[in-house]
């Protein structure tokens, strides 16, 4: 057996025994929070702390009062919603101002600046408007869940918590590109369900982020040099304070909706800026790369960080290993590896999809019967990645550089 043939099938173990041991890890996540105040309700907060809900815009008339609609329809008695128009040349002020008109909504407001990017509209909107004890971030695109803040409350009652991350769900999903997507996200909430029991979470998303005022001001808001404004964000928190006694961890029952990229050339550029973002924003933080520091959780910094460019170094031998499974298939005349393959990635979406706890039966029943094809959706995916990622390593400069931004926004194309 040739050395490239040994090499792929020890990635191709490892990545198995990888998503076997995830798996595991999100189960007892599941089995924490079942058995914990965060997801019974059980301990109520007597107070109601107020959140400040920042939604950063450009060029979203198409979308905005959707969202609106939903941050107005929120079960929660103190929160207030600040849109900050970063230099839009539509129709955006015009279309907030409205609602807030209509609905008579006083705790609606609407900052206007010139463009000067996200994470800058952002820090505006905390240090001149924001009154609240705890900052939420929300794209202009996305919807959240009625009880969003009073599920978020209860995670922060646990004072070690500095951040949480919403249980993003896909919109659009009666397509190829939204069902792809939506398989996709639920796989990956099981890692944030992992990487959180195991205290190796360094990734809040920007949409639904969640984090206490005083830590932002503490760190010193967002930063913004990166085009991933939210991982970067992350990244510094655990940084600066640690993450032992500074926790921060995905909340599957705080539930926001998002809409996904409709064609391929949207994916592409979505799966570009975050690879590239991430690669600027560990750049940024690589001390904390196998550092042996007391308020880092070893896992993080001594396997997980590392780990993460080990995977990209490995990934670029994926068409290798695809090369690999067909050549055998050829040689032996045999599709026992292709069908393995579909075998082993249809069982695990299977049973990610059977045990997700916010599906609707029904949606369980269809997500079920695409879920024999779900290889072919990782493919997909992983080919965009695998351009993102050829894409960033032909930028370097950029990721090294950290060269200051000028305001740009990357949109995914919105249907409305």
């Amino acid at each position: 057996m040739s050395i490239l043939a040994i090499t792929i099938i020890i990635l191709g173990s490892i990545n198995v025994l990888r998503m076997a041991i995830f798996f595991i890890l999100s189960d007892l996540y599941d089995m924490q929070l079942a058995s914990s105040h965060i997801a019974t309700g059980q301990k109520s907060a007597k107070r109601h702390p107020k959140f400040s809900i920042i939604v950063a815009a450009h060029n979203e008339a198409k979308v905005i009062e959707r969202t609106l609609q939903s941050l107005q329809h929120i079960q929660y008695s103190n929160f207030e919603v600040i849109v900050v128009d970063d230099g839009s040349t539509d129709h955006t002020s015009f279309v907030v101002r409205s609602f807030i008109k209509q609905n008579k909504t006083k705790n609606f407001f609407l900052l206007k600046q010139k463009n000067h990017g996200k994470a800058h509209a952002l820090n505006q909107a905390i240090t001149k408007k924001a009154k609240g004890k705890f900052i939420m971030s929300l794209d202009a695109d996305s919807i959240v869940a009625p009880d969003i803040l009073a599920r978020a409350l209860t995670y922060f009652q646990d004072k070690k918590i500095v951040g949480i991350a919403s249980n993003v769900r896909i919109i659009n999903t009666n397509s190829f590109m939204g069902l792809m997507q939506t398989i996709e996200y639920l796989m990956g909430h099981r890692l944030k369900k992992a990487f959180s029991v195991a205290n190796m979470e360094y990734v809040i998303g920007g949409i639904g982020a969640i984090f206490r005022r005083d830590i932002l001001f503490q760190v010193g808001l967002y930063d913004t040099d990166t085009v991933t404004e939210d991982i970067d964000l992350t990244l510094k928190i655990i940084n600066r304070l640690g993450n032992t006694d500074h926790l921060v961890l995905f909340a599957p029952d705080v539930l926001c909706f998002t809409e996904a990229p409709m064609t391929f050339k949207g994916l592409f550029r979505q799966r570009f800026r975050w690879k590239y973002g991430r690669f600027q924003s560990l750049f940024k933080n690589r001390s904390l790369f196998f550092n042996f520091s007391s308020k880092y959780s070893k896992l993080l910094t001594l396997f997980y960080l590392p780990f993460i460019l080990f995977s990209e170094l490995t990934f670029l031998l994926d068409p290798l290993f695809l090369i690999f499974i067909f050549y055998i298939s050829i040689v032996t005349r045999s599709t026992d590896s292709i069908v393995a393959t579909f075998v082993f990635y249809g069982f695990y979406s299977l049973l990610t999809i059977l045990t997700d706890e916010h599906f609707r039966f029904s949606d369980k029943i269809i997500l079920s019967l695409v879920s024999p094809i779900a290889y072919v959706f990782f493919s997909i995916i992983s080919f965009v990645e695998y351009l993102g990622l050829i894409f960033s390593l032909l930028n370097l400069r950029g990721i090294f550089g950290n060269k200051k931004l000028t305001g740009k926004w990357e949109h995914v194309e919105r249907v409305g």
